[in-house]
């Protein structure tokens, strides 16, 4: 914030705290304003990264070519990614929202240079990005012919 918007913060401050009028509105004291989901961040123990940390971290744009249940479980799929410069193998928990075939040709996000993980057997050598709407993995498509092995930032 500059000097000056801090300013002109101080200015209403006071004057909610002190129940005057400016400009013809009536001012009052600000609410203190919280992010749904906040309070359940500071639970699970969410620490700041820096923004060196972030910049470690290779989000790419990947086309899903094959997509298929995994045997015995009934939220993995096994996807065949496109990431530009290569093919990965990438297991994800979103087969309870997702039909396999309905994923085949969409473009993802994937964190690329995350450690490869052996899932239910399987080497998954990436992770998707998805958002977890009650307990639902929610999965950003893009909208755009966004070639694959595109840069995410």
């Amino acid at each position: 914030m500059t000097f000056s918007a801090k300013k002109v913060r101080l200015v209403y401050q006071q004057a909610a705290i002190e129940g005057q009028r400016m400009y013809g509105y009536n001012i009052v004291a600000p609410r203190e304003t919280r992010w749904k989901g906040e309070s359940e961040r500071k639970e699970e123990g969410m620490e700041q990264i820096t923004f060196d940390e972030f910049k470690r971290v290779d989000l790419r744009v990947g086309q899903i070519l094959k997509a298929e249940r995994v045997e015995g479980a009934q939220k993995l799929v096994e996807l065949e990614v496109d990431i530009g410069m290569e093919r990965r193998q990438i297991v994800a928990g979103v087969a309870e929202v997702y039909a396999p075939e309905t994923l085949v040709g969409k473009r993802i996000i994937v964190v690329a240079n995350l450690k490869p993980a052996t899932i239910r057997g399987i080497e998954s050598q990436g992770m998707l990005l998805a958002a977890d709407l009650e307990g639902k993995p929610i999965i950003p498509f893009f909208g755009e012919d966004v070639p694959a092995g595109t840069k995410v930032r």
